[in-house]
This record gives C-alpha cells, structure tokens and sequence, in this order.
C-alpha cells in the first residue's frame, strides 16, 4: 500500500473522483453524441494533475492548454514531415518536452499528446479538436467545481480562485 502523508479525507477523494468524472465524462458524451472526435487518451492523465493534485504548476491552466497545444502542434508538423517512425515520435516527444519547457508550459501529458500525434498522422485542426476543446472543458469543470465545492485553492498564475468552504481547513489538512 502506498503510504501517502497528505492523504485526503474522504470527502476531497469524492470531490477528485466527481472532478474526473465530470471532465472524462463531459468529453466522452460529446464525442459519442456529436460523432466528434473530442477524447484522447492523454487526458486521463490530464485528469489526474487538474483533479487530484490542483495545486501543482503541472496542472494549472496555462500548463494543461498550453502544454497539450505546443505538444500537438510540433507532433502534427514531425507526423507531416517525418510520417510516423520510431525517429519521428522520439522527435516528437522530444521537441515538445524542450517547447514546454522553454515557454514555462510543462504538462506532462503532452509528452503522449505527442506520441498519439504522430501515431495518428494527425493534421493540424487536431490541435483545436481535440485537444483545445477537451483542455478547456476539463479546466472550466475543475474551476466550477473549485468554487462550488472544494477547500483547495486552484491556482492560476497570480488569480486565486477560491473554493466554497472554510479555506482555513485547508491548512491544517481537515
């Protein structure tokens, strides 16, 4: 069993699992109901920075959208150029890794944003549907249910988005 020292109660684990469940949900109905291709697998991974681990630079909005957006953009321009190889897919998660990086985006789930790019041979609208459209939807749910419900505090560069109970519980771990 992992040990885990901030363990969360077991209301925040509820409020995490609703988040994700919200996030994944809401992009899975509209790519079953509307025949858009909205889902990819990086954004379970996604899910799990926004909902459980809000705090995390990894997880704030500029990271998430900006991170998955660099990585499918340079992964579409490599799938385009290089087709998909071994090469291409190195030089994929590579570049975006370095991008997001140099633009303060990481977000790790672009690395497979990437790799699910040139593997598609994905064109360039993919950069807007899915991966725009599905980022901002997962942020807007996880800043709904931050001020609705949550303690935590989501963060956004100097923008504190508070949630909607005692914030001073927060800090001693309730």
């Amino acid at each position: 069993m992992i040990e885990w020292e901030d363990r969360p109660r077991w209301h925040k684990i509820i409020e995490i699992m609703l988040g994700s469940f919200l996030g994944i949900g809401l992009i899975s109905y509209l790519t079953i109901n509307t025949k858009m291709p909205l889902m990819v697998a990086s954004f379970g991974a996604s899910a799990v920075l926004i909902y459980a681990i809000p705090k995390s630079p990894l997880a704030q909005p500029k990271n998430v959208i900006g991170g998955q957006m660099l990585s499918a953009i340079i992964s579409c321009i490599i799938a385009k150029i290089l087709g998909v190889t071994w090469i291409s897919i190195g030089v994929a998660v590579a570049m975006s890794i370095g991008l997001m990086m140099l633009t303060n985006t990481l977000h790790p789930p672009g690395g497979a944003t990437a790799i699910i790019a040139v593997w598609t041979q994905q064109e360039i609208g993919f950069v807007i549907n899915p991966i725009l459209l599905g980022s901002v939807a997962m942020i807007l749910i996880a800043k709904i249910l931050a001020l609705l419900f949550s303690k935590y505090i989501y963060e956004q560069g100097d923008k504190l988005i508070k949630g909607g109970r005692n914030h001073e519980d927060h800090h001693r771990g309730a």
